[in-house]
């Protein structure tokens, strides 16, 4: 007999399925680079010490001009430098395979063009899901048309950009306000914080008087998600492609949370969380500067094991040759979708 399918179970994809395939897509190095260069400023991007949230501040609070204004050009220069992001046969994989939720912190829309080619964030294609402009709680793509699977099956999916996107979607009366559509672009350890306010405010119930807390959701089996935060506790949630780096500490802290909900006998059935991560064999010692870089990167990624096994987050070596990311994603996909 076929094992059903999961329901709920979704992937969270950060930038490197942009990157697996080589064509020229940014890094954030890369656009950091940019940045500077753009807002005329002297930042230090060298040091692989400085997290990325805060070299984005950096940038901003060395611009000259009005801050609102800086910050908002800053997110506009974002939005146009991965507008020309293009799909690759890896994010055509993923959206075909019929899983029904995929979320990533990438703000491009990779994954929609995909599906539809000359996919624009607009009425033609997609319903709007959300009335934040500034946050990404509920934030997701939801196509007006019906999608079909690899096998010709039509199914619902929803494409959650949970760090924000290039081009939300706006009402009259906010484009009327001079609000930019790149605003829900998070940079900046200030706008991780409100953001997880917001993220607490949401597993508390706080959201609206009809508002369940996820306890209360969890227990319940007809709970559809209404938030890609859900997928941390229902389900089935596969991370690949993502360095889940120590500064994205809403990401942490809801694992956290989660595992403290679970430790209490609050959540009495935890779902299940597996998070993939590249093994390369041995570096070539013959350039120092790149073997010490590899040395360090193994011990940051041992410090983050450690961290998920003890949140109770299966962790999944994958094996592949130097540098083949798109063997890292094709081999995960093999196992899962």
């Amino acid at each position: 007999t076929m094992t059903p399918p999961i329901k709920n179970k979704a992937f969270l994809i950060g930038n490197g399925i942009n990157r697996a395939v080589s064509n020229g897509v940014k890094s954030w190095e890369d656009l950091l680079v940019s940045l500077s260069e753009a807002f005329s400023v002297d930042v230090d991007l060298k040091n692989e010490f400085k997290p990325f949230p805060l070299t984005f501040e950096e940038i901003l609070f060395k611009s000259k001009g009005e801050f609102d204004a800086t910050l908002a050009q800053i997110k506009e220069t974002i939005a146009k430098v991965f507008d020309e992001t293009p799909p690759n046969d890896l994010h055509a994989r993923l959206v075909h395979s019929g899983i029904e939720n995929i979320l990533t912190t990438n703000y491009d829309y990779a994954f929609e063009k995909s599906l539809v080619a000359d996919f624009v964030n607009d009425e033609r294609f997609t319903a709007k899901s959300t009335r934040e402009t500034l946050h990404s709680i509920e934030r997701r793509t939801r196509f007006k048309k019906p999608i079909l699977d690899d096998k010709g099956i039509q199914y619902d999916l929803s494409i959650w950009h949970i760090h924000g996107e290039i081009n939300q979607r706006l009402y009259p009366y906010e484009i009327k306000k001079g609000l930019s559509r790149a605003n829900s672009i998070m940079i900046g350890y200030e706008h991780y914080g409100s953001y997880l306010a917001e993220i607490q405010k949401y597993l508390r119930g706080d959201k609206g008087k009809d508002s369940k807390s996820i306890i209360e959701k969890v227990a319940d089996d007809n709970y559809q998600p209404q938030s890609w935060i859900d997928f941390f506790f229902v389900g089935e949630l596969h991370i690949a492609g993502l360095s889940y780096d120590f500064s994205e500490q809403h990401l942490w802290w809801l694992l956290n949370y989660r595992a403290k909900q679970i430790k209490r006998g609050k959540i009495k059935r935890a779902n299940k969380i597996f998070y993939y991560y590249a093994v390369m064999p041995e570096v070539d010692p013959e350039d120092p500067t790149k073997y010490v870089q590899q040395l360090a990167k193994r011990k940051i990624n041992k410090a983050k094991m450690d961290m998920f096994d003890s949140l109770g987050v299966t962790t999944i070596p994958v094996e592949i040759a130097m540098n083949d990311y798109e063997g890292y994603y094709n081999q995960i996909f093999e196992r899962t979708i």
